[in-house]
């Protein structure tokens, strides 16, 4: 199975959570002439943005899901480098992942409505009956004050999640892949486009789970 790309990526073969919001900061007002000259295209800037891939055993798999599965909980604390605007993002699923446990927080820590809209996933004109996407709306008021996005993909099988990538539509000042491996599970991750991008990679075992996160600063956004 296929899984990191700034674009640069990584697969990983396998052989057969997570957070609350932290709200430490959440001026960063002073940060926005810098973010501007960084990425003057962007209105939309993420702090950061830490995506944490588990395995857990299924010990009963129903039909269609496999004995290992995966989830990618997902936290960016984003901060609008103008007033008033609406963030808007595209989460895609399919009948093997889903969305769970979307969740935004202001710089208050108080949750904020979300609009989601969700449906077959159409491009030209055509309508794809197995990739759905949910389209995710909330309203950001004032430039540099943050706030922390969060949900999770919940993919039956583990042989489902074949990529990771440190791009995203919004430029990132930090981005964190870590995965969260058990002893039980012997994996193979591979590195894509690593070189000279500037990714740093630990290693660290915890009783029986051995974590391995990369790190990438300044990284820009997506280029279609």
């Amino acid at each position: 199975m296929n899984l990191l790309t700034s674009t640069r990526y990584l697969s990983f073969l396998a052989a057969i959570s997570f957070y609350l919001p932290g709200f430490s900061q959440a001026d960063f007002a002073a940060n926005l002439n810098n973010w501007k000259t960084q990425f003057p295209k962007e209105d939309i800037v993420a702090y950061s943005h830490k995506e944490i891939i588990s395995f857990s055993l299924n010990s009963k798999p129903a039909q269609g899901e496999g004995k290992v599965k995966a989830t990618v909980s997902t936290e960016m604390v984003i901060v609008p480098v103008k007033d008033f605007l609406k963030f808007n993002d595209g989460l895609f699923f399919n009948d093997e992942v889903t969305i769970d446990n979307l969740k935004v927080f202001n710089a208050k820590g108080k949750e904020v409505g979300v609009q989601k809209l969700c449906g077959s996933y159409q491009q030209d004109d055509i309508f794809h009956s197995d990739s759905k996407v949910c389209s995710v709306k909330f309203p950001m008021e004032k430039k540099g004050e943050s706030y922390t996005y969060s949900y999770e993909n919940n993919f039956r099988d583990v042989k489902y999640l074949t990529s990771v990538y440190f791009h995203n539509l919004i430029p990132s000042v930090e981005k964190i892949i870590e995965f969260r491996i058990p002893s039980w599970l012997e994996t193979d991750l591979r590195e894509f486009n690593f070189a000279n991008a500037g990714v740093e990679k630990k290693s660290v075992r915890e009783n029986d789970i051995t974590r391995i996160t990369y790190t990438m600063k300044d990284v820009p956004a997506f280029q279609s």
